[in-house]
């Protein structure tokens, strides 16, 4: 949290939040009238941490239920969004990335936490994470090894502009000890046309996001940024 300088007064986004691990440090870390969202695509993740936050009596946390492909978090609402240990499992990173921008405002930063090791076993390549975020225009800012702990933080900055999506080109891991001869890259953000994306001014359309939208109202409509 110090490496990406978050202090009192910033709205933070804690994507894939789970159980809270950082949704509840970050709400102790920026005290009384913080606000910090934190979503994720379970109900029962999202479900389990609203009954921590009532049992530890944390305030300032506006949960999410998100989608595969799109944070859903409101417009400009964002200043630092911590992506700690899911980004190797969002199915199309460049459409996530495109949907997370809107939320970002000016200045914002983003900072993803994961292990050096191929997708498939659960982490992701710097090599990698660093072509997929250049692809959707965000800019590097520091990358620092997590010792003795496992892993890495990568923060960046939010892109100016956004590239149209079929000017996105997709990254192809090339050979490393993390990224061997053969490994292959993840769906591109052209496997669906940009036409057929789903936006928050038009109904979902995509099968996953249908199934989603089933599970919604699960949670309670009061806990969750509808837009």
């Amino acid at each position: 949290m110090n490496l990406l300088g978050i202090t009192s007064g910033q709205r933070v986004a804690d994507i894939g939040a789970g159980l809270g691990y950082y949704t509840v440090r970050l709400a102790r870390r920026l005290g009384p009238g913080a606000t910090i969202f934190a979503t994720d695509v379970k109900v029962e993740y999202l479900n389990r941490l609203k009954e921590r936050l009532t049992r530890e009596r944390i305030a300032g946390v506006r949960v999410v239920l998100g989608l595969p492909r799109d944070p859903r978090l409101p417009p400009d609402s964002v200043y630092v969004a911590i992506l700690s240990h899911m980004y190797h499992e969002i199915e199309n990173p460049y459409e996530f990335l495109y949907r997370l921008r809107p939320a970002l405002v000016a200045g914002a930063r983003v900072g993803i936490i994961d292990t050096d090791e191929p997708t498939q076993r659960h982490g992701t390549p710097p090599a990698l994470l660093r072509c997929e975020l250049a692809a959707v225009g965000y800019r590097e800012l520091d990358f620092v090894l997590l010792t003795p702990a496992d892993g890495y933080l990568a923060i960046f900055a939010t892109p100016e502009t956004l590239p149209q999506p079929e000017a996105i080109t997709p990254c192809r891991a090339s050979g490393s000890r993390s990224t061997p001869t053969g490994f292959r890259s993840r769906p591109s953000i052209l496997a669906v046309s940009p036409s057929a994306w789903p936006t928050r001014s038009l109904a979902m359309t995509m099968t996953e996001d249908r199934a989603q939208a089933r599970t919604h109202e699960v949670v309670s409509e009061e806990s969750l940024v509808r837009n």
